[in-house]
């Protein structure tokens, strides 16, 4: 007979084999290194579906996100950042899925990791990812966080941040410096966190007795064209009989642009006009000014969204919905109407 031959080892010595391999304490130090040597010099490493059968664990999270290239984004990389930071104090790895199928397959590729058991809980920091598919991941006994994302008449735990209160706060602060027209400008109004912050708008607005002018609202359409965007819908408003004396951009990432454009246009900030944004980062803006931001705790996000997770699978009692506040930094692009 010819072929390779197996020989199955004394469960003892597969025992020893296994926890050398993976560095547990009751194997000697001398013999642990050399088993290792031999493991690695054959191409040995513990079996993955095997380990997940024998202990019910896999010591692995998921981290669920649009596309990969997103992590470069501000928000995204402050928030798992965070995870990151938990999941390394507790010896969890991190496996990033998407949230769309991959290469032929039918189901999105979260869910079908998902399936496949590859991870113990998932957060998921996708605002638009199906709801179905989120009720499914619960229904086949994936524990799941979202972050920045409710679903509606679920008790699917949630950490998320206080949009409404802070751009509420945030207006008002125009508002009392004397500006009567402020404009707002978001990506869209489809995604949670967007819908929060123009609620907090329209509710500065209605407690300082100021009525809601849709002309003074822009919500891209074209998210591929965003600098065409920004200059069509800065000029359309600056060209207004009675134009704005002061703007809020509800994304940071738009922020610098929108102040650019603004000076590219004679307009001096803050002397001719005010500027507020959003910020996920201590990174500074590039400008030459420094914008007063609303700052955005996004690594403290991702630090409670883990140890929000980590609760679940310890069967700890958790809160359901946990909220973070905001913090206003006020710096140099602020001050009373100039026009």
């Amino acid at each position: 007979m010819t072929g390779v031959q197996t020989c199955a080892l004394p469960i003892s010595i597969a025992l020893r084999r296994q926890d050398a391999v993976r560095g547990r304490k009751r194997v000697s130090d001398s013999t642990k290194l050399r088993i290792q040597k031999v493991a690695k010099e054959l191409g040995y490493a513990p079996n993955f579906s095997a380990r997940v059968l024998t202990m019910g664990r896999t010591n692995a999270l998921g981290v669920a996100i649009r596309d990969l290239n997103y992590i470069a984004v501000p928000y995204i990389g402050s928030v798992v950042s965070g995870i990151a930071e938990i999941s390394d104090e507790c010896n969890f790895n991190l496996s990033f899925v998407r949230t769309v199928p991959s290469g032929n397959d039918d189901e999105s590729e979260y869910i079908r990791f998902a399936r496949e058991r590859r991870f113990d809980g998932m957060i998921i920091i996708d605002q638009i990812a199906k709801e179905s598919e989120i009720r499914l991941l619960c229904k086949m006994g994936m524990p799941v966080v979202t972050v920045d994302r409710k679903i509606s008449r679920s008790n699917i735990p949630i950490v998320r941040i206080n949009y409404r209160k802070a751009t509420k706060d945030a207006t008002s602060r125009l508002i009392q410096l004397g500006h009567r027209r402020i404009a707002a400008l978001a990506p869209t109004l489809d995604l949670f966190d967007m819908k929060e912050r123009m609620q907090g708008y329209t509710e500065a607005l209605s407690e300082h007795g100021l009525a809601f002018d849709e002309n003074l609202i822009r919500i891209d359409e074209r998210s591929d064209a965003i600098v065409d965007w920004a200059r069509s819908n800065l000029e359309q408003l600056e060209a207004l009989p009675s134009p704005p004396t002061a703007y809020l951009s509800f994304q940071d990432t738009r922020t610098s642009l929108i102040c650019d454009i603004l000076r590219h246009l004679g307009l001096r900030i803050p002397q001719d006009i005010s500027v507020i944004g959003f910020e996920t980062t201590n990174m500074q803006c590039p400008s030459s000014y420094s914008i007063s931001v609303v700052k955005t705790p996004g690594f403290e996000l991702g630090v409670r969204a883990c140890q929000l997770l980590l609760d679940v699978l310890k069967n700890r009692s958790a809160t359901k919905d946990v909220v973070l506040e905001a913090e206003f930094d006020a710096r140099d692009s602020c001050a009373v109407p100039g026009r």
